[in-house]
């Protein structure tokens, strides 16, 4: 019992020690190619354009 308790303490050391990175990216916006910081100063035309147009994740 001692032996499979010291095997597990070590292994929950293990996993912790080691940092995992994600396998994923930052999620971004894809909005066809309007620059969002910018939508006030854009015409209302242009901003019609934008809306229409598919936006992705």
């Amino acid at each position: 019992m001692a032996s499979i308790l010291l095997l597990l303490q070590t292994v929950h050391q293990n996993v912790h020690q080691n940092e995992m990175k994600p396998n994923y990216s930052k999620p971004l916006i894809f909005t066809g190619g309007v620059n969002i910081s910018q939508w006030k100063k854009l015409s209302i035309e242009d901003r019609k354009k934008a809306i229409s147009r598919e936006w992705y994740v």
